[in-house]
């Protein structure tokens, strides 16, 4: 997986698809070599990436391996699939939400959230909240009070310009 490439063309806001092993495991007891091991990889695509394209690619991958190997077995499955979310910052949602939070325009984020779920209801979706992305998922977790209050008032901002 070190030198694994999705291929896909980069994105020109999001540059490449992301892959990363982030868990590792396998083995019994510490005295006893393991029969097995499975890794956890995630992977992030971009708009327009069909999913199954990768898994049929990294499927090929293994078995590769198992060319090289016959003693090598491996299977791929997937845990959790989101689609990428990329909605057009020119419609006037977008840009009347960008007018409520005072900003010129929307940037892109390479992280996932609930949004591309809701994007199945074909609505614009804007991912937009308190606190700050490099926190996300770290153990000291935090979001200030004053960054929860002015997500209060932009809130209201949205929701007023929305219901009028």
């Amino acid at each position: 997986m070190e030198n694994y490439q999705v291929k896909g063309e980069p994105h020109e806001l999001l540059g490449q698809c992301s892959l990363s092993v982030n868990t590792i495991q396998g083995g019994e007891a510490i005295n006893v070599v393991p029969d097995r091991c499975s890794i956890g990889v995630d992977i992030r695509t971009l708009p327009g990436q069909n999913h199954q394209d990768i898994i049929y690619d990294l499927e090929r991958v293994l078995d590769k391996l198992r060319q090289k190997n016959c003693d090598f077995q491996a299977e791929v499955s997937v845990i959790r699939q989101v689609d990428a979310l990329e909605t057009d910052s020119r419609c006037d949602f977008v840009r009347d939400f960008c007018s409520c939070v005072g900003v010129n325009r929307t940037k892109a984020v390479g992280f996932t959230t609930d949004g591309p779920h809701f994007a199945e209801l074909a609505a614009p979706v804007v991912v937009f909240g308190p606190g700050k992305p490099e926190l996300c998922h770290k153990p000291d977790e935090y979001i200030e009070i004053a960054d929860v209050e002015k997500a209060t008032a932009y809130y209201k901002n949205i929701i007023l310009r929305c219901l009028t």
